[in-house]
């Protein structure tokens, strides 16, 4: 073979490649994103050169999708994809339609493509409907199940409820309590389970330690999947409390690591670039946070459901700039009586609404003086 033909083919061979990516890297940064994937080593360069071509996909049922969710191409973010693409793609999966995610992404009649996109955001509305009755059967139950004062691991267990948002229901509940949480559903005589932990506890570790009594289980350090008979559901949870008894205090504590003091009046949408240039950002690869304090002027108010969500307008040597607090909402008042004698953790983010580019403040956490 010559040089020059070998070369060809080579030629040939990449462009293939390039093909290839183009018509599937924005899906597998997708999947690399909503999985939870450490973005760090050629995950991240999966995950950062997928956007990219996210930005600029071809796919109609995505872009009829971006519609419909506020997404504006060109613009997309990691934390898109985490906080509105993938839990609408998971959706129809935890209602059993997962095949409309299929025909979503390979259909090619626009009629097919609208019907699949608006059955998606249906479904996910119905999804957090699930959601909040699931909640509320399965929280009622903590002080029923579990003892808080002394529990270091939560394990509720009901028939009460459907498959398919356990792992959701999971997450919140931990986050309320500090705990890691382990949800079982009864049906058909089987406990079906999922685990979320707490960045400090591995719970798959904790789980092999009472293996015996269970049917299956799997998973990772933050979260599992695990099956049960029912009659052994108050055994398991005596058993995993106890291989959790020699845990520390502080592996129940978040702590948020401050990487910088940045005041609001430094910074500006140059550092917001070169942080970008840092991305994308999640598992393994978090957001830079910073602190500030001194301000000038603070104003406060809550927004959302039952003003669960907090909204600050800080200002600083005559520059203002919004903030939001998520699941913060009940600071507000207290932020009021505080005035400006205020500390907040957070990161610097991007905002776009409408078309227009702001600055814009994501609180992590609050010090009220």
């Amino acid at each position: 073979m010559t040089a020059g033909l070998f070369l060809k083919m080579m030629s040939v061979s990449c462009r293939k490649r390039l093909h290839y990516l183009d018509r599937y890297l924005d899906k597998v940064a997708l999947a690399t994103v909503a999985d939870i994937m450490p973005l760090t080593g050629e995950n991240r360069i999966i995950a950062k050169k997928g956007l990219e071509f996210l930005n600029k996909t071809r796919n109609l049922g995505l872009i009829r999708l971006f519609g419909l969710l506020g997404i504006t191409p060109g613009s997309i973010t990691d934390e898109d994809i985490a906080w509105k693409l993938a839990p609408a793609l998971n959706a129809p999966g935890r209602m059993q339609r997962s095949s409309l995610v299929i025909d979503l992404l390979f259909a090619r009649k626009p009629e097919e493509i609208d019907k699949a996109a608006s059955e998606i955001i249906s479904l996910n509305a119905k999804r957090k409907e699930k959601s909040a009755k699931n909640y509320g059967v399965l929280s009622a139950l903590v002080e029923k199940q579990a003892d808080i004062e002394k529990d270091r691991i939560i394990v509720l267990t009901t028939d009460e409820v459907e498959h398919g948002v356990t792992g959701l229901i999971a997450n919140r509940i931990r986050d309320n309590y500090s705990r890691p949480v382990i949800v079982f559903i009864e049906e058909d005589g089987m406990g079906v389970g999922s685990a979320r932990s707490l960045a400090g506890i591995d719970i798959i570790k904790l789980i092999g330690r009472c293996s015996h009594l269970l049917e299956k289980f799997g998973g990772h350090s933050q979260a599992a999947g695990l099956s049960i008979k029912p009659e052994n559901i108050d055994r398991f949870r005596e058993e995993i409390n106890r291989a959790a008894a020699d845990l520390t205090e502080e592996s129940f504590t978040e702590v948020i690591s401050i990487d910088m003091k940045l005041d609001v009046d430094e910074a500006d949408f140059d550092m917001l670039s070169d942080l970008d240039m840092m991305g994308p950002f999640g598992m393994g690869n978090p957001k830079p946070v910073f602190c500030a304090s001194s301000f000038d002027g603070v104003e406060s108010s809550s927004f959302g459901e039952a003003g669960a969500h907090l909204k600050m307008l800080v200002s600083r040597r005559g520059k203002k700039i919004e903030a939001v607090g998520w699941g913060l909402g009940s600071l507000s008042s207290l932020i009021g009586k505080a005035g400006a004698s205020v500390e907040i953790a957070y990161c610097l983010e991007k905002n776009v609404w409408l078309k227009k580019i702001s600055m814009r403040l994501n609180i992590k956490d609050i010090h009220i003086n």
